[in-house]
């Protein structure tokens, strides 16, 4: 997010790691601490759309981020509209090039 020669357009948060509702507050406080700029954080599947969700607790943590424990709760919200939709939206717009990039499950 601080890297000028890139833009986030939006990030969209999944279940994966950790269950849904614990990776949208995850996102959109690391959001918040990157610094000024803020990219909407939109609120995506809560599973997987072939299998059982298997979440990484045993790895990243109860609270999604090795345990922390100092992070608090967001003052941002999710930005209203689905992940997916966002996606498809990006990927249909303009005539430049957007480039994916996943992170986790």
């Amino acid at each position: 997010l601080r890297d000028p020669t890139r833009q986030v357009l939006a990030i969209t948060a999944v279940a994966g790691n950790v269950e849904l509702p614990l990776a949208v507050k995850n996102a959109l406080l690391s959001v918040e601490r990157a610094g000024p700029y803020r990219p909407p954080v939109y609120v995506g599947a809560a599973g997987p759309l072939l299998c059982e969700l298997e979440t990484a607790d045993q790895i990243h943590g109860a609270d999604g981020m090795g345990d922390l424990g100092t992070l608090g709760e967001p003052t941002l919200a999710p930005t209203p509209g689905h992940g997916a939709d966002t996606l498809a939206r990006y990927a249909g717009e303009g005539d430049g090039e957007v480039v994916l990039l996943t992170l986790g499950p």
